[in-house]
């Protein structure tokens, strides 16, 4: 089973990820737990590729979901502000998603 900790650039916030499942031919899927921070609401299952904006004021991730119609594994950027805890959708789609860079006013690259 794999653990692993994302701390942020000065490592006073980081989320501590615990396998959950992996997608076949797809990503390992963790539950992700915040330490630093609390957000406003519960994520689904997300993977390991996240962006910490170099200020640690925001954080994307990717929330991964199956969903029953389209048979398929659903993904959502999800970007979170550290400070307020409010977490907001950048964009959803079937397929992968893979966050680059988070700027310190919450411009997500992926």
């Amino acid at each position: 089973m794999a653990h692993l900790s994302m701390k942020s650039p000065s490592k006073n916030k980081s989320v501590y990820l615990t396998f959950k499942r992996e997608i076949h031919f797809g990503p390992m899927l963790f539950n992700a737990t915040f330490e630093g921070f609390k957000i406003n609401e519960e994520l689904d299952t997300i993977t390991e590729d996240l962006c910490w904006s170099d200020d640690e004021h925001y954080l994307a991730v990717v929330e991964v979901s199956f969903d029953s119609v389209s048979k398929s594994n659903i993904s959502r950027l999800k970007l979170i502000d550290t400070i307020t805890g409010t977490v907001s959708t950048v964009d959803i789609r079937s397929g992968q998603i893979i966050p680059k860079s988070v700027s310190n006013t919450g411009d997500v690259k992926y």
